[in-house]
C-alpha cells in the first residue's frame, strides 16, 4: 500500500507541475499578447497557443479533482444512509465512474485516429496528437478511480468486520 501512496502522490506531483507551467505560459501568452497590441502587432499564434494550453489545464484539473474526490454528489443521500450502505454507495459511484473514464478514454483514442491527419491552422500540430491529452488523462484518472475502488472494498471489508466484533462482543 505504500508503494501505491508514492506512486500517487509522484502522479499528483506531476500533474500539478504540469498545470502550474500551463496557467503560467497561458498568463504570459495572454499578457504578452496585450501588451502588443498597444503597438499595433501581435503574435500570430498566441490565441492558439493559449486555448490549446487551457485545454491541457483543464484536462489535467480534471485528473487532481479525480483524485481529490472533488467531482460532483449528493451528500444528502449519503448522510441519511446507515455506515454499511454509505460504503457500498461509495463503490458503486467509483464504478460507475471507472466505466465512464474507459468509455471515455476509448473514445479519446477513436476521436485522436479519426483527426490524426488534421493539423491546427497556425500552428500546424497534428490535432490527433493534440488529443491525446484526453487519452492520457482519461486513463491517469481510471488508475486513480481504480486505487479508489481498492480502498472501498477495504474500507468494506472493515466495515463488515467491524460489525461482526461488535455482534459477536454482545
Amino acid at each position: 500500500m505504500k508503494s501505491i501512496i508514492k506512486v500517487q502522490n509522484t502522479l499528483d506531483s506531476i500533474a500539478k507541475l504540469l498545470n502550474m507551467i500551463c496557467v503560467a505560459a497561458f498568463a504570459l501568452i495572454c499578457l504578452l499578447q496585450v501588451v502588443l497590441r498597444s503597438f499595433h502587432t501581435s503574435i500570430m499564434w498566441a490565441e492558439e497557443a493559449s486555448r490549446y494550453l487551457l485545454y491541457v489545464t483543464v484536462f489535467v484539473g480534471t485528473v487532481l479533482c479525480t483524485r481529490e474526490n472533488g467531482h460532483f454528489s449528493i451528500d444528502l443521500l449519503q448522510s441519511i444512509l446507515p455506515e454499511k450502505a454509505r460504503v457500498i454507495q461509495k463503490l458503486i459511484v467509483h464504478i460507475a465512474m471507472f466505466v465512464f473514464s474507459c468509455y471515455f478514454t476509448a473514445s479519446s483514442f477513436t476521436l485522436s485516429k479519426a483527426t490524426g491527419k488534421l493539423v491546427s491552422i497556425v500552428m500546424k500540430i497534428p490535432m490527433g496528437k493534440l488529443y491525446w491529452v484526453m487519452i492520457i488523462c482519461g486513463a491517469w484518472m481510471a488508475i486513480y478511480i481504480l486505487i479508489m475502488i481498492v480502498e472501498d472494498i477495504l474500507a468494506m471489508i472493515m466495515t463488515f468486520k467491524k460489525r461482526e466484533i461488535v455482534e459477536s462482543g454482545q
